[in-house]
């Protein structure tokens, strides 16, 4: 497999690992042990549309493309859209 390929496939899933480990650590920052199910459960139900919603805004984004060489202004100027429109998708479940 090229590394391309392999990057184009890895690049993705270690996006999606970041995203749910944060929510994760969000949650047990602001409830530690006691995360009771009226909190947890609308994130366990949706966690893999999230994922998918937030994927898809950095593929229309072009966060994925492997031509573009982004500076630390760039990823924050395409950042900041993706988490608005991934606000918003959140805000409609």
């Amino acid at each position: 497999m090229s590394w391309r390929r392999l990057r184009s496939i890895l690049l993705p899933l270690g996006d999606a690992l970041i995203f749910n480990l944060a929510f994760l650590g969000i949650f047990w920052i602001r409830y530690g042990a006691e995360l009771s199910a009226v909190n947890f459960d609308p994130y366990a139900r949706f966690f893999w549309l999230y994922t998918i919603g937030y994927l898809l805004l950095m593929a229309i984004f072009g966060l994925y493309e492997e031509e573009r060489k982004f500076t630390l202004i760039d990823y924050l100027l395409v950042l900041v859209p993706v988490i608005a429109g991934f606000i918003v998708l959140q805000l409609t479940f």
